[in-house]
């Protein structure tokens, strides 16, 4: 059980780096992308598991930036993976064992 948990816990710190990386990393580059300073929207889907622990970070992240909007949806892993193949989604963190 402790294995589980510290994997749990890495995934995690690891799903909010990138979140945190995927918003610095939006600029003005294209004329669907806002300029810097501008809103930026994130759409995410996945594991059900970790979704309380998502939801808030994005409040407390949403407060800090308020041009950041984040929206996660937890849908399960194997929706979340289907959303990246598809290019719906910005995120789709996996919690599988």
């Amino acid at each position: 059980m402790l294995v589980s948990r510290s994997f749990f816990r890495i995934s995690a710190v690891l799903t909010l780096f990138l979140l945190v990386v995927s918003l610095s990393a939006c600029s003005g580059e294209s004329s669907n992308t806002p300029g810097p300073g501008g809103p930026v929207s994130l759409q995410g889907a996945g594991a059900t598991f970790p979704n309380p622990l998502y939801q808030k970070w994005m409040s407390e992240y949403g407060k800090l930036h308020t041009n950041a909007k984040i929206d996660y949806n937890s849908q399960g892993s194997g929706a979340g993976i289907q959303g990246i193949q598809k290019q719906t989604i910005d995120s789709a963190p996996a919690m599988r064992r």
